[in-house]
């Protein structure tokens, strides 16, 4: 039977590999639960994880986990600052911008990591552009039920609207930015009460 520390490998490599690399790749695993043992195999998946990337757009839900992990696990790793950097050089990469669909959350998911680094950087420029997204989606206005429906062929959902017809999702417009008054959001980050371990 396969231990704790390697099901749990196993879970982690198949979660985040791309299509056709499914399976460890980093060794075996000792059965042990001791502290340095997990750590040891936390670091040899980060490790692979970011030697060999998923092929997905570097702002895709199915990537935001894998950043929101490592940002968690590094505060515990041997060596924090590498993978702090490493989710800066993808929050680089995609301009610290959210997924291009503005009412899709999974295109929100990216920014959960930008959060994580703001708390340890306290740099604005991490965080502004997703601020600036939620402002704007709080200044929209929703009209639709929270209820969900298979279609038919369960492909997908169906959104319906609270007087039950179908519709498409909403967008912004492209040519205008948010132009709402005191954002939200951002007085979230700026209360005072927040507390952020470092």
């Amino acid at each position: 039977m396969q231990g704790l520390v390697g099901i749990a490998e196993g879970v982690f490599l198949l979660g985040c590999s791309p299509p056709g690399r499914v399976g460890s790749t980093i060794g075996s695993v000792s059965e042990s639960v001791e502290p340095e043992a997990v750590r040891s195999v936390m670091t040899r998946v980060a490790d692979s994880q970011l030697e060999r990337p998923a092929e997905y757009p570097p702002y895709d839900w199915i990537v935001a986990p894998f950043w929101v992990g490592l940002l968690t696990f590094a505060p515990l790793s041997r060596t924090p600052a590498r993978y702090l950097e490493s989710a800066r050089a993808n929050g680089r990469r995609n301009g610290w911008q959210p997924g291009p669909e503005p009412f899709l959350a999974d295109d929100l998911a990216i920014t959960q990591s930008y959060f994580l680094l703001y708390a340890v950087d306290r740099d604005r420029a991490e965080i502004a552009p997703a601020l600036a997204r939620f402002d704007a989606l709080l200044g929209e206005r929703f009209d639709e039920s929270l209820e969900f429906s298979h279609r038919a062929a369960g492909v997908g959902m169906v959104r319906r609207s609270v007087h039950g017809a179908s519709r498409p999702r909403a967008r912004f417009p492209r040519d205008r930015g948010p132009t709402l008054p005191r954002a939200h959001a951002a007085s979230v980050v700026e209360d005072d009460r927040l507390s952020v371990r470092s």
